[in-house]
């Protein structure tokens, strides 16, 4: 029964994380004028639910072994988090509640409660993360591929629906990096 518990929870933690990368892909990018660029950006945001998802499909074929990954990458993704920022955020102790204390707690269940191999446990911690980032990004994903970029980037008045906006003009703003992320200053 923990086994299966185990299972869950890995799978509970891999689709959040895949909802969020779905999410947050669409939302903060698709604003490169090139597809690769585009797809790279995309990697960026499904990473982590990759990585937790192969870190849970390890720990069914071998427990102990996910056992000991499970918190040594959320303590180092947590160390890392630490490291590439300037001075400390309210995104430290999200990472760690999200991503740091989920894998250590994955790591002592998996390997307290060593699940048994079958492909049911696999099916379920690959595809209904898989399911999760075809459902959320399905929409936006081709509301962004029917946009057509005329390529003016001035300021522009956009009417309708009874509301008069004016489209402020390219300028120091989107996308701009974090100032606390030491990443993109290298």
């Amino acid at each position: 029964m923990l086994g299966w518990l185990t299972v869950g929870i890995a799978t509970i933690l891999s689709s959040l994380w895949a909802f969020i990368g779905a999410y947050e892909s669409f939302h903060e990018g698709w604003y490169f004028e090139s597809l690769p660029e585009n797809l790279v950006l995309t990697g960026k945001y499904l990473g982590l639910p990759l990585i937790l998802v192969g870190l849970a499909t390890a720990a069914l074929r071998l427990p102990r072994v996910g056992g000991i990954l499970c918190p040594l990458f959320g303590i180092g993704y947590w160390v890392w988090a630490l490291a590439t920022r300037k001075s400390p955020s309210f995104n430290f102790a999200v990472v760690f509640v999200l991503v740091t204390l989920p894998l250590i707690v994955l790591g002592i269940l998996f390997w307290l409660g060593q699940p048994r191999l079958s492909r049911r446990a696999y099916a379920i911690t690959i595809l209904l993360p898989a399911l999760v980032v075809a459902g959320f990004a399905a929409e936006p994903f081709t509301r962004i591929a029917g946009r057509i970029d005329d390529g003016n980037r001035g300021m522009r008045i956009v009417q309708g629906n009874g509301l008069k906006l004016i489209w402020a003009p390219q300028g120091p703003g989107w996308p701009n990096p974090d100032p606390h992320d030491t990443v993109w200053l290298i």
